[in-house]
């Protein structure tokens, strides 16, 4: 699995050692997967851009155990920017860890599942993976695109007996929020979008307070490995299980209007 040196990560990896799986934890920070590491828990340190560098993780798993039964995308993080002061090389990285990483491993691993006549790979989304927010929208766009590659590759792959399933976490109790709006600050160049970021980090604030913890997320993993047949996406926290039906059934104009107002941005210049 990628993306396990911190968050709910390390819980993921942790819950699928006591369900039995033996499991490759990869993060670019070696030494944050070094506390993980027991009998069934094995660290392989990776940067997921790094083809090559997954090609020998993959190969080196090949190698030690014969068959990959599981893969769980995890890796990934937020960009948050205004549209206007998003630069090139950003928004490129951004998709380059959430979009195009992910996809290249469930390439590498699909074969092997073809080959064993099973196989699952979890994609980890977000709730705005549905529903976008101001100054959050490339991030969102990379949720949604990794949503759309995996309802794709979830019906191309069923026939061959791998499951692709989507986890979309609202807000947990994770270090996510503060990574993310200290680089905001850095990313905002032009003054008129700074009152908007601090109205946007007092509601995220409030909102994380009562957030569902990191194990919410590996409990629903353990639902996924545990089920014959797991369901095609699996919603964690209140907010992923109030917005995403809410859009659907209210429609774009009330939710900007939500959105505006909680937000106060209904007053134009």
């Amino acid at each position: 699995m990628t993306g396990a040196s911190s968050g709910f990560g390390a819980l993921i990896a942790q819950q699928l050692e006591q369900d039995g799986y033996y499991v490759y934890v990869s993060a670019r920070r070696a030494e944050k997967l070094q506390t993980l590491e027991s009998k069934n828990i094995q660290a392989a340190p990776l940067d997921v851009t790094d083809q090559n560098a997954c090609q020998k993780v993959y190969q080196h798993i090949l190698a030690e155990k014969g068959r990959i039964d599981l893969l769980v995308n995890n890796a990934g993080y937020g960009y948050m920017a205004p549209v206007e002061d998003a630069t090139a090389e950003a928004i490129h990285q951004q998709f380059n860890v959430n979009v195009y990483a992910c996809t290249h491993l469930m390439q590498l691993v699909t074969p092997q599942m073809r080959q064993q006549g099973h196989g699952c790979i979890i994609n980890m989304s977000s709730v705005v993976g549905h529903v976008s927010m101001p100054l959050l929208g490339f991030y969102a766009a990379s949720k949604h695109a990794l949503e759309a590659i995996s309802d794709a590759a979830r019906n191309e792959l069923y026939p061959q007996g791998i499951d692709v399933v989507l986890i979309e976490p609202g807000a947990i109790q994770t270090s996510f929020e503060d990574v993310a709006f200290e680089n905001l600050n850095q990313a905002i160049k032009t003054d008129i979008y700074k009152p908007l970021a601090s109205r946007l980090q007092k509601l995220s604030s409030q909102k994380y307070k009562r957030a569902p913890k990191p194990e919410a997320v590996a409990k629903v993993v353990h639902k996924i490995v545990t089920s014959k047949r797991p369901k095609k996406r699996y919603k964690v926290g209140l907010d992923a299980h109030f917005l995403i039906p809410l859009r659907n059934i209210l429609g774009d104009g009330l939710i900007d209007f939500v959105l505006r107002i909680a937000l106060r941005l209904n007053n134009r210049v």
